[in-house]
């Protein structure tokens, strides 16, 4: 379907990220509580959906950095091009990273995030009873869920 065909051509090679198929299947897991048509035995291979909003936070948190030409372009609300280096790698990154912290927390408290369940934004970003901080006008609620 051509709505999950999530993939550019960076540097010669096909990346494919495919945010729509990964929200679309964790979706079909959430409403039917991981049965019948939502039960997926691999639910917890699926990473970060790599949208606007988690580089938006993980550079505010310092975990991403950002060349000076980037960090100008986004600073100043240029429009980053779908499917451009600067594009993948942000959302390439954001999902490494996701995937680092979730290692790195399992080993610092014994305990695997993310394994019976999608990682999802809401994952990270939620409740208002969360710490928050803002990007921008936004403002967003840090929770870090550990099974």
């Amino acid at each position: 379907m051509p709505g999950f065909r999530d993939h550019s051509l960076y540097k010669g090679h096909q990346v494919f990220l495919y945010k729509r198929a990964q929200i679309f299947v964790a979706d079909l897991w959430g409403a039917f509580k991981g049965q019948n048509y939502g039960e997926f035995h691999d639910i917890n291979s699926i990473t970060i959906f790599a949208d606007y909003i988690v580089p938006a936070v993980l550079r505010e948190l310092g975990i991403l950095k950002y060349g000076s030409n980037l960090s100008c372009s986004i600073d100043s609300n240029s429009e980053i091009v779908p499917g451009s280096e600067e594009e993948v790698e942000i959302r390439a990154c954001s999902i490494y990273a996701v995937e680092k912290m979730r290692d790195l927390i399992g080993k610092k408290f014994g305990k695997q995030v993310g394994t019976s369940e999608p990682v999802s934004p809401d994952t990270f970003i939620s409740h208002a009873n969360a710490p928050a901080f803002s990007v921008g006008q936004m403002v967003f609620y840090l929770q870090i869920d550990i099974h």
